[in-house]
């Protein structure tokens, strides 16, 4: 598996490709915590990364150590006052958000723990490939607060609002297979080859039209919860809106004369 460097003026976390997929990886030892400059670090990764014209897809990982993330940084919220507090939060919703409906498909590599607000960026990914350690919790309730960057509502759509009860109530943990089950994760693999299948993963989405991806997200997670009365008018708006594309019509070509469309973003 080849890589290149692309970390640029990133503190917390580093940057490699592998073709047309970006690899996110954080690197906040000794727990990912996503502390305020790591919640920075990743919007601006971002940022990078959507601009990339070479990369159609992301894998976002807690790199070499036992730690997807293990959260929110927990000594923020004793030192800050309240107002830096409401800030953070704000930033990480915020950021979360932004990733579930990013322009391009986003892999989480759940390489080991992934707890409070690490398990919340999983569950802000598009696909969540677990290695087999993994471990996946939401423990807020423990602390006296609740999972703040929208967990609980994704965790419930994925999973159903009488799962995603136990779950935040009791602050227990999932293992893979576990997550695997119930929905949570949509791929497991042995610790040695759960990256390799993630980017194997992000590779696929990588080939599929840009302009496709970035409608489906942002259609799914605007339609969430909300009835289809509401939901489907906004879907054929897009669809009208893909059909009339450049790539629309090399997939419509491509798929008559039985040959591999040649997507561009158009």
């Amino acid at each position: 598996m080849a890589t290149t460097d692309k970390t640029g003026p990133f503190k917390l976390l580093n940057i490699t490709s592998d073709g047309a997929v970006a690899i996110i990886a954080l690197a906040n030892p000794p727990v990912n915590a996503l502390s305020p400059a790591l919640v920075d670090d990743i919007s601006r990764a971002l940022d990078h990364v959507e601009h990339d014209a070479a990369a159609r897809a992301v894998v976002l990982t807690g790199g070499a150590t036992r730690f997807f993330s293990a959260g929110a940084d927990v000594a923020t919220f004793v030192r800050h006052t309240h107002e830096q507090n409401v800030d953070y939060i704000r930033k990480g919703s915020a950021l979360w958000d932004r990733l579930e409906s990013y322009p391009k498909a986003v892999v989480a590599h759940v390489n080991g723990f992934a707890f409070g607000g690490g398990a919340e960026l999983a569950l802000a990914c598009d696909v969540r490939v677990f290695a087999e350690s993994a471990r996946f919790g939401l423990p807020e309730v423990n602390l006296g607060i609740l999972p703040g960057w929208g967990g609980m509502q994704r965790l419930s759509n994925l999973i159903g609002r009488g799962r995603a009860l136990e779950v935040c109530l009791t602050g227990r943990q999932l293992d893979a297979k576990e997550a695997l089950a119930v929905g949570v994760a949509t791929a497991t693999a042995p610790d040695a080859e759960a990256g390799a299948k993630a980017i194997a993963i992000a590779k696929q989405l990588a080939e599929k039209p840009p302009l496709a991806v970035r409608e489906i997200k942002r259609r799914i997670a605007d339609g969430a919860g909300k009835p289809l009365s509401e939901s489907q008018p906004k879907d054929i708006e897009a669809f009208f809106r893909l059909i009339n594309s450049q790539d629309a019509k090399e997939g419509l070509a491509a798929f008559l004369e039985k040959r591999p469309a040649k997507f561009t973003g158009k």
